[in-house]
């Protein structure tokens, strides 16, 4: 019988964490009718460097260091554009979309200052 360590450590954290955001920003470019493309490519560069991060290879640590500002900024943006056509309504649909977005924003900008942080355990 083998032993296997679930522990988690700082990689799998980054590692996990970069392909969430890779299949959240598939689906909801499938969701948009493959009208919002850079969801989708965004979503795919993610999962490549969440699948890469895996490996412990120090250039896809420093693509999910280029990455994550990106992710910050689009999720900002979505935000800022659903609240000014729709703003915060009452609809529950709207207010839940809203409530998405910043928490999509608000990991994405821990990702990015944990990245900066243990980059020098990342990249042993």
């Amino acid at each position: 019988m083998t032993n296997v360590n679930w522990k988690l450590n700082e990689g799998l954290i980054v590692a996990l964490a970069n392909d969430v955001f890779g299949i959240i920003n598939l689906v909801v470019f499938v969701l948009s009718g493959a009208n919002m493309l850079h969801i989708g490519v965004l979503g795919a560069l993610s999962l490549v460097v969440g699948v890469g991060l895996f490996t412990r290879r120090p250039e896809f640590f420093w693509s999910a260091i280029a990455l994550a500002p990106i992710t910050v900024a689009i999720g900002i943006s979505t935000l800022y554009s659903s609240i000014g056509f729709f703003g915060f309504n009452p609809n529950q649909q709207g207010l839940l979309f809203n409530l998405g977005l910043i928490t999509y924003s608000a990991v994405a900008f821990l990702l990015l200052f944990y990245l900066i942080l243990k980059r020098r355990v990342l990249l042993r």
